[in-house]
């Protein structure tokens, strides 16, 4: 009987398989971050972008923190934004056609300063929740896109600031603003209240959990 003998092979690859699987690996890494990057990007992930203000009151608005958010005008149209693409995504494609038609004859042949801006496009905002479907999406955001035009109704500082002030100043759209509003105007469908409260304390809590809308904290 032959001895058994056990053979080992041992295979080195040449320079240039190792090139080629270098090149390979690479590439591989390349396109994972390229992947990620894009994932990040994308439409569904800039939809998950916090929500600006999580409550309002008494003429303040509140963060997730919990702390209280200085108004300016970079601040009233970020929020604007964000409320905007999140009432409009939640349309049918027919109705962000209509959309894109009423937004489009609202701002046509206008020339603007920032806040009659921001004035202007809160109309766009009541066109958007008076035709949402969702009642569970017009209740998280009218109270929030309304105190937001709340604050409008005096000038809205560049700087962030957190004070109290003796008297605030009135702040009035120009004129072709509001007749480019009374002009667009429409009658929002349906019970949405349009109402601001002058309630405070306990008055004021109750008034917010009967209607269901966020309290803001202490």
């Amino acid at each position: 009987m032959w001895p058994s003998t056990l053979v080992l092979i041992e295979t080195r690859a040449t320079p240039k398989q190792q090139n080629s699987a270098e090149r390979l690996t690479l590439l591989l890494v390349f396109g994972f971050f390229l992947g990620l990057l894009g994932a990040l990007h994308s439409p569904s992930a800039r939809a998950q972008d916090p929500e600006p203000i999580m409550a309002t009151g008494h003429g303040g608005f509140f963060g997730r923190d919990g702390q209280q958010i200085a108004m300016t005008l970079g601040f009233a149209g970020e929020a604007q934004a964000w409320y905007r693409k999140r009432l409009l995504s939640a349309l049918p494609v027919t109705k962000q056609r209509e959309f894109s038609a009423y937004e489009k004859r609202l701002r046509e042949g206008l020339k603007m300063e920032t806040q009659d801006s921001l004035v202007l496009q809160h109309q766009a905002l009541e066109w958007l929740l008076a035709n949402t479907a969702s009642s569970e999406l017009k209740l998280q955001t009218a109270s929030k896109v309304r105190a937001l035009r709340h604050a409008m109704n005096w000038k809205i500082p560049q700087q962030a600031e957190l004070k109290i002030v003796d008297k605030l100043e009135t702040f009035t759209p120009h004129t072709d603003i509001i007749k480019r509003l009374e002009a667009l105007k429409f009658k929002p469908p349906g019970n949405i209240a349009l109402s601001i409260t002058t309630n405070s304390g306990q008055a004021y809590i109750d008034e917010c959990k009967a209607a269901g809308v966020p309290i803001p904290p202490s």
